[in-house]
């Protein structure tokens, strides 16, 4: 398992400090949001809707991370994901629960 290194850490914290953008509801069927800050790129496309769950996928990608990753959420707590990538697994686990607090 990777070290976290403080620029990864310092780009996750701005990624989700962007992500509010994404936080309205989306239509049954969406295009892909896609959101560029200094070094990242995040793009989550609304996948499914059932109740207070919803779905999402979900693509990271910074200059030497990437990740994709299926989400889902009940309300704004991360219920499951399924990722794979560069990141650790507390990186993904960061991510897929600050998608889901929005």
């Amino acid at each position: 398992m990777k070290n976290f290194a403080p620029n990864f850490l310092t780009k996750v914290v701005t990624t989700l400090a962007i992500l509010p953008i994404l936080a309205a509801p989306a239509p049954a069927k969406a295009a892909d949001n896609c959101h560029y800050g200094d070094g990242f790129r995040i793009c989550g496309e609304f996948v499914a809707r059932e109740g207070n769950f919803s779905g999402w996928s979900v693509d990271y990608t910074t200059n030497t991370e990437s990740e994709k990753m299926e989400v889902i959420c009940e309300g704004k707590e991360l219920v499951e994901f399924k990722s794979k990538g560069t990141l650790t697994q507390e990186g993904a686990t960061l991510l897929a629960e600050g998608w889901c607090s929005l």
